[in-house]
Formats: C-alpha cells, sequence, structure tokens
C-alpha cells in the first residue's frame, strides 16, 4: 500500500492551486524546483535543492523541496522541510495535506490519518476530499497488521462476450491426417451476453508484531442469456500467513476452488503456495513465488485432472510523474502434468505479462496490460499424430471512477487469441463489462 502515496501527487497540486501564499523568490532555486514539481519532475527538483543546502530553512524553498524530496522517494527530507514550513504557517492546507502525504510514505500512520482527517475536516474541493478517502482506505488495510479487520464486497454487472464456449470462428477448418472437416455446432463460437455477480468477505488478525493470519472466501457467477448450458459459478477459500520484517515480506497460502458449469460440478481445485516480496525503495518492490495445485475435473472430463507446478517473479516500479504511472513487469513458468499419464495433455506454460496502472484524478484509476503464454504440449495427440503447440496472448484495460468511499463503477474491454497448430485450438474472443462494486469498510 505505501506506493499509493505517489499515486494522487497531481491531484494535491491541481486541487489546491493558488491556495498556497509564498514569498517572491527571485534570484534564488524555489522557482526552478516549484516548476520541475509542477512537470512532473520530483528526481530533478530533489536533485537541485539538494545542491543549494544555504536555502534549507527558506519557507519558499522548504515546501516545494518537500514536495520533491517525498516523489523522489526521500520521504525522511521532505517531511523536515514540510515540518519547518508549518511552523511559520500552520494554517496551510496544502502544506499539511503534503505532510500527510510524507506521514504516509514513512509508514507513520498515525501521525498520517491524524494530518488527513484534519485537513477532511476543512472542507476541501471534492477532488481532494477522494484523494484522502484513498489514503484514509490504504491507512485501513494497513492497520490489519495491528489489529482485526473484516472486510467485504459485492459486486454486479452486465457484458458482452464475443466467444463464450471458446470456440472456432468457421466450421470449415482442417486438421492433420484428416484433412477439410466440419465442426459440429457446438465447437463454433457463440456470442451472448453475460450478467455477472459477485460477492466476498475476509479477514485478518495480527497474531505477532509483523505476523497476521488471513481467511478469505469469494463467489463469482456468469450467467448467459441464451447459452445457459455454460453459466458458471465459481466457489473460492483462502487461508494463510503473512509475515513482515523490515523491507521483507514473506507469505503461505492455501486455497480450495470449486467451478460449476450450469449447476452441475465441473472442476474442483487446492492450491499451496509461498511468497517473497522485498521492497527496494519507495519506488519499486519485486516478488518471488511458488505454488502448487492440483485439478479435478467431473465425469468424463475427468481424464483431463492434473497437478500444477509454477514459478513466477514479478517487478514493480512507481514512475514519479504526471499521473503516477506504476508499471509491472512479470514472467511465469509452470508445468501441468496429466494424472493419467497422458503426456499429449502435459504441458510447460511459458509466461510473461505487463501492466500499467495510472490515477489521473482522485476519483480514476486507469490499467492497461498485455499477456503472452507459449504452451509446448509433451506428446503428439493420438488421434492426429502432431504435438500440440499453443500460443496465447490478450490486452486488458478497464477504467475505475470511485463514486464515493465505498461505491465504484468500472468498466472492461478485453481481447484474447489462441493460436494452436491444430486448428481445432484457436479461437478468439473479445468482451466489454460494466461492474458495480460497494465494500464494505
Amino acid at each position: 500500500m505505501q506506493k499509493k502515496a505517489l499515486s494522487y501527487r497531481t491531484l494535491l497540486i491541481a486541487a489546491f492551486t493558488g491556495c498556497v501564499a509564498l514569498r517572491a523568490a527571485a534570484q534564488t532555486p524555489t522557482q526552478d524546483i516549484k516548476a520541475l514539481v509542477e512537470q512532473g519532475k520530483p528526481a530533478e527538483a530533489y536533485a537541485l535543492g539538494s545542491q543549494n543546502p544555504d536555502f534549507f530553512g527558506t519557507p519558499d524553498f522548504d515546501f516545494f523541496f518537500g514536495i520533491a524530496a517525498i516523489d523522489a522517494g526521500h520521504a525522511d527530507e521532505g517531511v523536515l522541510a514540510l515540518e519547518r514550513y508549518l511552523l511559520l504557517f500552520p494554517a496551510n492546507a496544502r502544506a499539511r495535506l503534503e505532510l500527510a502525504r510524507g506521514y504516509f510514505v514513512l509508514g507513520e500512520d498515525g501521525r498520517a490519518k491524524e494530518e488527513f482527517e484534519n485537513v477532511k475536516a476543512l472542507n476541501p474541493p471534492a477532488e481532494v476530499v477522494g484523494t484522502i478517502d484513498r489514503y484514509l482506505e490504504a491507512l485501513q488495510q494497513r492497520a490489519a497488521r495491528y489489529e482485526t479487520t473484516i472486510r467485504g464486497y459485492v459486486e454486479g454487472g452486465v457484458g458482452t462476450d464475443s466467444n463464450v464456449n471458446g470456440g472456432v470462428s468457421g466450421a470449415s477448418i482442417s486438421l492433420p491426417i484428416f484433412g477439410p472437416v466440419t465442426v459440429g455446432t457446438a465447437g463454433v463460437q457463440k456470442g451472448d451476453i453475460v450478467q455477472m455477480l459477485a460477492a466476498g468477505a475476509q479477514v485478518t488478525h495480527p497474531v505477532a508484531q509483523g505476523v497476521m493470519v488471513f481467511g478469505a472466501a469469494d463467489w463469482d457467477q456468469k450467467a448467459y442469456i441464451t447459452q445457459s448450458t455454460l453459466n458458471q459459478d465459481n466457489f473460492n477459500l483462502m487461508g494463510g500467513v503473512n509475515w513482515m520484517q523490515g523491507q521483507h515480506q514473506f507469505r503461505l497460502t492455501a486455497g480450495l476452488s470449486d467451478l460449476e458449469l450450469n449447476h452441475g460440478p465441473f472442476r474442483a481445485g487446492n492450491t499451496l503456495g509461498g511468497e517473497w516480496s522485498y521492497q527496494l525503495d519507495d519506488l519499486q518492490s519485486f516478488q518471488v513465488g511458488l505454488q502448487q495445485a492440483g485439478l479435478t475435473y467431473a465425469g468424463a472430463n475427468s481424464v483431463r485432472n492434473a497437478d500444477m507446478n509454477s514459478a513466477a517473479g514479478a517487478y514493480r516500479r512507481v514512475i514519479p510523474m504526471a499521473w503516477q504511472p506504476v508499471v509491472t513487469l512479470s514472467g511465469s513458468y509452470v508445468t501441468e502434468d496429466n494424472r493419467k499419464q497422458r503426456q499429449d495433455l502435459s504441458r510447460d506454460i511459458y509466461g510473461l505479462r505487463a501492466a500499467v496502472t495510472a490515477t489521473p484524478s482522485a476519483a480514476w484509476t486507469l490499467s492497461l496490460a498485455y499477456s503472452y503464454q507459449e504452451s509446448p504440449y509433451r506428446q503428439p495427440d493420438p488421434l492426429l499424430l502432431v504435438r500440440r503447440q499453443d500460443s496465447f496472448q490478450s490486452v486488458e484495460f478497464s477504467a475505475s471512477y470511485q463514486l464515493n468511499r465505498n461505491l465504484s463503477l468500472r468498466g472492461e474491454l478485453s481481447w484474447m487469441d489462441n493460436a494452436s497448430n491444430i486448428a481445432l485450438y484457436a479461437y478468439q474472443r473479445e468482451a466489454v463489462a460494466v461492474k458495480l462494486r460497494y465494500d464494505f469498510k
């Protein structure tokens, strides 16, 4: 949650423009630092300020240097500068809000909450209220380290899906050995309107300093207007322990899942995983994880029963600029081992993903992601005598608008393409959805 501090940087400048009375600063670096901050270049502004230590203690200089230092990953220096400024101008709301942000980055949650609530009590502009609410939300989530918390949500939505059954685009295809064939109606793509519901809850409880246990339960449903035999209900239970020590975080989780198709059993799963995260600095972190999972299918699909083992790693970077984008790059390797010794159904999966999230205002959050997977199967298909190889890619975009602290509206667009050397498994899919979510906090 620490990185959310930087996500609202631009909002604080825009909302309080004209609200701060600063002394004239001709022939000083203050105006240059101010310009760099407003251009979304805090690293350059911090470097310039660090080269002029003689100006420390000058209110104008301290104000903008404090902002730049926090955004550039030097929150301790930024807090000191803003505290000096507020000794002279204690009623300045924008400076107090910037100071609260600095406390947040430093993990001084009590002082951060107090300052945020003090500014909110002054009835600032709506954009600032939205920003403060997001910080308070982040502080509430971090409070799980020290006190028992219970959270929940409900969500509903509607959308369209161009290929609900994952079928081929046309009935006429060509297969190895057989040549041209006609696919039955059930195997050709079908589009439909989908109604979506979801609900979930999570409980966290601290058991020692830096150690907490947690549990969560989720349910989501997809109901199609005409293709009702493909309706889905997905149930998930998860629990584990989280341990934080300095910049290190360790997490162990276990979970159970159950997927129903048209209200009948389709697939059950179990997972066991471990993860290690490391906070490099205020702007970047990375994590690595291992997971084992078992998939058990019902009925005739039991031939697909498999054990999966995966290793994954991710790097996350906050870019200190306008909209404060957060870039995440990740990679994974998964083995799927068929329990029936069907090596033609066993495969290795190599995955890459790049995602960026941006916050253009307190209410808006935008995200864009691209994923790529390569899946070579281990032995030829016994009927087609060809070893299957798939290449999957997807693009996902979402835009979320926070109506108030609890209620949000989200739009989603996605495109998927699975290319395969066996035409029967090639498909494309486009989906659009609009969802309304209420969070219990």
